[in-house]
């Protein structure tokens, strides 16, 4: 067993040494509450099925300079599509683009 002190002189405790301040510490980048808040959208590699005269008309569409991919070729050719839509089918059409971005959030949190 350890040794026992049976002092009978109460125990003081030592003196405390006070803490100094140390210079006032400054945000350098302020982050903005809509910096960190999801903003619930996803983005997730997806594949379409095409016919290989489809996916040909892609190919030389990104060949003769129409983008740097066959996904800027197609998103740009979804964009011309929409853009010349009505404005009551350009509703819809936001809506269910709206509708499913939602879904996708919701199964990549689940």
């Amino acid at each position: 067993m350890g040794m026992m002190n049976h002092s009978t002189k109460p125990v003081t405790p030592a003196p405390t040494k006070k803490l100094t301040r140390g210079a006032t510490v400054k945000v350098a980048n302020q982050v903005k509450r809509e910096e960190v808040v999801d903003d619930g959208t996803v983005t997730l590699s997806v594949t379409i099925r095409v016919d290989n005269h489809l996916r040909n008309k892609i190919t030389a569409l990104l060949n003769v300079g129409m983008g740097d991919s066959q996904k800027d070729v197609v998103d740009l050719l979804v964009d011309e599509k929409v853009s010349s839509l009505d404005d009551s089918t350009k509703k819809r059409f936001k809506d269910m683009y709206s509708i499913l971005e939602k879904k996708d959030y919701l199964k990549s949190i689940k």
